[in-house]
This record gives structure tokens, C-alpha cells and sequence, in this order.
């Protein structure tokens, strides 16, 4: 099952996101330990299109707990940078198969 997951940053955030980005990266490059698979990971940015405000995925994993487990355990969330997330089932109608 894929799943999107949608994460905003708290504001004035951005010297947080700069320390944790480092375990961010090597907790994104250990999903496959984790039995997930990133299709698409990136940035949510601001209007000025530089500044991250966020931070969008799209996962496949076997069901919603496993994702809720990886993305609890990532340095953005343990370090206070998102304050939001959701996390939503998703089905592909259209679009390339990556």
C-alpha cells in the first residue's frame, strides 16, 4: 500500500531543521531496514520557493502502523521541527509507476 505523508514545520524552526538534517538522512536512507520504501521524498517549500516549511513523502509499506513507526523515529519529528502530520492511504489513478 502507498501512503502520503504530510508534515509541516513549527515556525521559526529552520536552526532545528538544520541540526537534526543530518539523522534525517540517514534515517530516510535506513527505510528499507524498516520495511518501507520511499518513492518520493523532498521539501514542502515556502512562496519564495527556497525556504522548507515542511516536508512531503510518499511511502510504500505494509500498513499505516509501520509508516506511523518510521516516521515517529526520524530526527524531524524527535527534535521538535514538524508540528503537524498526517499521514493518508493512497491509491495511484494516474501518473508514472517510479
Amino acid at each position: 500500500m502507498f501512503y502520503i505523508v504530510h508534515a509541516l514545520d513549527n515556525p521559526g524552526s529552520a536552526a532545528r531543521r538544520k541540526i537534526a538534517y543530518d539523522s534525517h538522512i540517514e534515517h530516510l536512507n535506513e527505510a528499507q531496514r524498516h520495511a518501507i520504501r520511499i518513492v518520493l521524498a523532498g521539501p514542502l517549500l515556502d512562496n519564495d520557493e527556497q525556504t522548507p516549511v515542511g516536508s512531503v513523502f510518499l511511502l510504500e509499506a505494509q500498513d499505516e502502523v509501520g509508516v506511523c513507526k518510521f516516521i515517529s523515529a526520524n530526527s524531524f519529528m524527535t527534535e521538535g521541527v514538524w508540528s503537524s502530520l498526517t499521514i493518508n492511504a493512497f491509491r495511484r489513478g494516474r501518473g508514472l509507476v517510479i
